[in-house]
């Protein structure tokens, strides 16, 4: 949250050992001591919150255009507009404080302030536009950015929660093998002779049991059977199938695997069953390697974009003190020169022009099972 807290949400009349349990584990996770607060019931995100508050101003806009029309008075149609400007640009406010917070001047500086500049020009219809376009792209950008991700993943962090692990072999002795014979003797009591018997045919069998993941460690055995997800990265060591290699090299048909070979976490096996050794587990495994480079891939932005968030450093500070200075020495007597000059030099169209194409091209290439290596491949 804003406040640098977690959200989470407790269950309801929960046993003793439960609680207990539970603050055991976020005490693990977090290193500290849990502490915990009745929490503001806010389940709206604020990328939810931007397209209701765009949606809201967008028929607001379409009144102030129609009041203005008829000629209702100035006043009337500020009273109108003020309210979707306040509701469609409130995100950008708090994205503009939380950058001067930061001593950053981020492009949502100098949009705040064209809608604030416009606001108080009575130009209501730039104030509105200038606030949805804002509002609607951002969260094109957001909601095409986290389709891309969930369609490069693929479903690959799915990994069973459970391992089928061999335990520890079982001598079986066979009666009907025991024959007389003149194999080792054991002598009998209060009697001369002894009884000589053949070694036993011994049967050795492997029994399994499901065990939680994290107690895998490299090095156990595990069997995985026709059909059933791959827990961990490991070696066959006995038995041969078919492994589906698709979600990890695009394979369609699912490739032969025998003794010796390795298989990978998160495929699925087509045919089995096969035994393994434990190479990997985890974070450790080839399949966490590839979720932890599509989520890196996803946030690396074009070579083009960060070209003009560096011009944007420079010209917002330039137009914010420009305009004041272009209104102390050759407009000292109109200071609304100041608001026109920073409408008219917001850049929403270059702030835009890269993040959303790139949003939507990555959300594209995934849904054709491409992964992208981030913006800057798809910029060559």
């Amino acid at each position: 949250s804003e406040d640098d807290r977690i959200l989470i949400q407790l269950v309801a009349n929960a046993s003793k050992e439960l609680v207990e349990a539970r603050d055991r584990a976020l005490n693990h996770v977090t290193g500290v001591e849990p502490r915990f607060a009745v929490a503001r019931s806010n389940r709206l995100r604020p990328d939810q919150w931007r397209l209701i508050g765009g949606g809201i101003a967008l028929p607001i806009l379409g009144l102030v255009i129609l009041a203005e029309f008829i000629g209702l008075s100035h006043y009337i149609v500020g009273a109108i507009a003020l309210p979707g400007v306040f509701v469609g640009g409130l995100q950008m406010f708090k994205e503009a404080l939380a950058s001067l917070k930061n001593r950053q001047m981020g492009f949502q500086v100098l949009t705040s302030l064209a809608v604030i500049g416009a606001g108080v020009l009575g130009m209501w219809e730039e104030a509105l536009i200038v606030a949805i376009l804002v509002a609607f792209t951002a969260h094109l950008e957001g909601d095409a950015l986290l389709k891309a991700r969930e369609a490069m993943q693929g479903g690959l962090d799915r990994l069973p929660r459970t391992a089928r692990k061999l335990t520890a072999d079982k001598v079986c002795i066979d009666p009907a093998a025991i024959t007389p014979s003149t194999g080792f003797s054991l002598p009998m009591a209060n009697t001369g002779f002894s009884l000589a018997m053949a070694a036993p045919q011994v049967q050795v069998s492997q029994d399994t049991e499901i065990v939680p993941i994290d107690l895998i460690r490299p090095g156990d055995r595990i069997e995985i059977r026709s059909g059933e997800l791959i827990p961990a990265d490991g070696r066959i060591v006995e038995g041969k199938g078919a492994l589906d290699k698709a979600p990890l090299t695009g394979e369609s048909v699912p490739v032969d695997v025998g003794l010796g070979d390795e298989i990978e976490a998160g495929l699925v096996l087509a045919r089995g069953p096969v035994v393994c050794e434990v190479i990997a587990v985890g974070a450790e495994t080839r399949l966490s390697g590839l979720i932890d480079a599509v989520h890196s891939f996803r946030e690396a932005p074009p070579r083009l974009q960060s070209g003009i968030e560096k011009f944007t450093a420079i010209w917002v500070p330039f137009v914010l003190f420009g305009a004041f200075a272009i209104w102390y020495f050759i407009y000292p007597d109109d200071w609304k020169i100041i608001l026109l000059l920073w409408v008219v030099s917001c850049p929403c169209a270059l702030l835009l022009a890269t993040p959303v194409p790139h949003a939507a091209a990555l959300s594209n290439a995934a849904h054709k099972g491409v992964i992208v290596r981030g913006g800057d491949a798809l910029e060559r």
